[in-house]
């Protein structure tokens, strides 16, 4: 093999992609020794370049399997970014769908207490008017115990009678406040009880304008026997 065919393979097996040939007329002849000597330099030189080719070699595949661990760590740390993902995903759609659930929730609960309210406000009222009502009551049974009082003066009877029914009214009275501390557990029952309460207090004032009625007409009796009376008297002391 010659000398210029030795040194172009050695520079194209270190990676050269060129070579130059060296023209033959820059040699100058040489004779057997000098020939051998080139023959070993060149030998050692190809040598080391077969040396430094294997070093290269091994670095190269010492990158490449550095390449193929980080490929292998890119794919696991994918792998793993994906699952984390996935899972952050699912406690998302968790965390959403119970959210949605307790905000279900919230609006059932403020119906219900919007309900309550309007029921809480609908007792006030009724409370209210009931307290009215009674207040005009016990108003009423003032001044009926007034007129009693004054027709006491006039008939003891009566004043007994009169006696008897104030204090059924204040009985109806009592009983009235006492439905209307009940009224929140037994409204029905109440109302009932106040419908009837009412009536009887409805028949005691007709009976109290009865007595009214009948204590005016026996007064006008009594006035008119005081006047024959007098008449009488007039006349027998004229005769």
């Amino acid at each position: 093999m010659s000398t210029k065919l030795l040194i172009a393979k050695a520079w194209k097996k270190n990676g050269h992609s060129k070579y130059t040939p060296i023209k033959e007329s820059n040699f100058e002849p040489i004779g057997d020794g000098k020939g051998s000597d080139l023959a070993i330099h060149l030998k050692n030189e190809i040598k080391m370049y077969e040396e430094k080719h294997s070093v290269a070699q091994k670095e190269l595949e010492i990158l490449h399997h550095a390449l193929e661990a980080t490929q292998t760590d890119n794919s696991r740390l994918h792998q793993e970014s994906e699952f984390v993902t996935a899972n952050v995903n699912q406690w998302i759609k968790q965390q959403k769908l119970a959210n949605e659930n307790l905000a279900e929730k919230i609006r059932e609960q403020n119906h219900l207490l919007s309900l309550i309210t309007t029921e809480r406000d609908h007792f006030q009222k009724m409370e209210e008017t009931l307290t009215t009502e009674i207040f005009k009551l016990r108003n009423e049974s003032q001044l009926k115990k007034s007129e009693n009082d004054r027709l006491k003066a006039s008939n003891a009877e009566q004043e007994s009678l009169i006696e008897k029914l104030r204090k059924q009214l204040e009985l109806q009275v009592i009983e009235q406040t006492s439905l209307l501390e009940e009224k929140l557990s037994a409204s029905e029952d109440m109302h009932a009880r106040l419908k009837a309460n009412m009536k009887s207090i409805h028949f005691l004032s007709q009976k109290l304008n009865e007595l009214r009625h009948e204590n005016g007409f026996l007064r006008k009796q009594l006035e008119d026997e005081k006047l024959r009376s007098q008449q009488f008297g007039l006349h027998r002391e004229l005769q």
